[in-house]
């Protein structure tokens, strides 16, 4: 159909309604072929969000550590608004015009930089102008152990323990799936 849906539900209402209709079967094909619904809600029941919020990693992640000092009784600082340090970042360059590029490699750094964290110990409980640990000029301690370096641990083991039950059922069964 085409054309404004307002005017298409007051002229062509059956029109209008196989319209939905099929768009309806198309959305339960997709979700029988990629279960996405089930996906997202044991992600939303691990880190404790709302539907609405699954569609914000940022929100994800302060809900799963929210609920992870919480179980270990650690209390969060407030952000205070303004009161803000900049750290240096790294450089992108901003590639608009489009081309070929050559020497280019694409990386899967997700667990890279889960790794990075857990190696340096980055946290913001464990920056520290004296600590052993350099990255740049921004220092870090070893003398306490940071929240995220321990979640993203505790998150990495449980990982490697469904990877480990993964291997022990057939690949493309119901158990795989979940």
């Amino acid at each position: 159909l085409e054309g404004d849906m307002d005017e298409i539900y007051d002229k062509e209402p059956q029109a209008y309604l196989d319209y939905n209709l099929r768009d309806i079967q198309g959305m339960l094909e997709l979700e029988e072929k990629l279960e996405l619904i089930p996906y997202y809600d044991e992600l939303r029941r691990l880190t404790k969000a709302n539907w609405d919020d699954l569609l914000y990693d940022s929100r994800l992640l302060d809900f799963f550590l929210i609920n992870y000092c919480n179980k270990r009784k650690l209390v969060l600082p407030t952000k205070v608004k303004g009161k803000e340090k900049m750290q240096k970042g790294a450089y992108r360059e901003n590639f608009t015009n489009g081309g070929i590029f050559e020497n280019v490699i694409n990386m899967d750094v997700v667990s890279m930089y889960s790794s990075i964290i857990m190696a340096a110990n980055i946290g913001i409980e464990t920056l520290d102008d004296e600590g052993d640990i350099n990255l740049n000029g921004t220092r870090f301690t070893t003398k306490k152990r940071s929240v995220m370096a321990s979640a993203i641990e505790e998150i990495f083991q449980e990982r490697m323990k469904w990877k480990k039950k993964m291997k022990e059922v057939e690949i493309g069964s119901k158990e795989y799936r979940i």
